[in-house]
């Protein structure tokens, strides 16, 4: 027979679920494989684990399901759920959560496939500009068309040489250029989205040196406990 989990209730290695040292019991969790974009949200039902260097312990169905090794990097985003059943916390952010009436649903039905995490926000292009020209008068050069507004390098081919520090890849571009502004503002650093083969990879930089690149990588991990790695271009 299983053993019980912290609150009371039988571990099930089916359930998408996982015990964390400091998070709320219950409560719930976005987990991230910074290596191949998948994320799921997964149900807080446990303490531990309690060996030096884990962060987080989840059952086989959330191994599986993320295609996790034992040295994966992953990005772990706490979500609250109070008594009026209002969810608050980082891991809201780009995670679709359907809110109950009820306090504290048992076992919520989340999509565990990276393409649905958020409704992606409509564009709008800009209208093009039309310059009307005097009948009677010799039509003028035409007037130089708006510059358009500078768009994050998405192309492997057009990224600058140097050495860069990869944090993660994700399948959803707009996600990806998301957290690819909130690294580079709380680094003060500059970054790329490289596609390739249909995953985004946040990468900061380029760097003109491999030491460079090794301060961004430990002030990375010491700010955002995230264990980015070096490639070069």
């Amino acid at each position: 027979m299983s053993r019980l989990t912290t609150i009371g209730e039988r571990v099930n290695p089916y359930e998408f679920a996982a015990a964390h040292p400091t998070l709320p019991i219950p409560s719930y969790a976005k987990i991230t494989n910074l290596i191949n974009g998948r994320t799921m949200i997964v149900r807080i039902n446990d303490r531990g684990p309690y060996v030096e260097g884990k962060q987080i312990q989840v059952t086989p169905a959330v191994y599986n399901s993320l295609q996790l090794m034992p040295t994966t990097p992953i990005q772990i985003e706490g979500i609250v759920v109070d008594q009026n059943g209002q969810i608050s916390g980082i891991g809201t952010q780009g995670a679709q959560i359907e809110k109950r009436a009820t306090t504290l649903p048992e076992r919520p039905n989340f999509n565990t496939q990276p393409s649905t995490m958020a409704p992606q926000p409509s564009v709008t292009a800009p209208s093009p500009i039309t310059v009307t020209q005097p009948a009677p008068a010799p039509a003028p050069a035409p007037a130089p068309a708006p510059a358009p507004a500078p768009q994050p390098v998405s192309s492997s081919s057009a990224i600058a040489q140097g050495y860069y520090v990869q944090v993660g890849a994700l399948s959803n571009q707009t996600n990806a250029q998301t957290w690819l502004s909130e690294l580079t503002n709380a680094l003060n650093t500059q970054g790329v989205i490289n596609t390739t083969d249909g995953l985004h990879k946040v990468q900061l930089g380029p760097y003109s040196s491999k030491t460079q690149a090794e301060t961004i990588k430990s002030a990375l991990k010491q700010s955002k406990n995230i264990d980015g790695f070096i490639v070069s271009q």
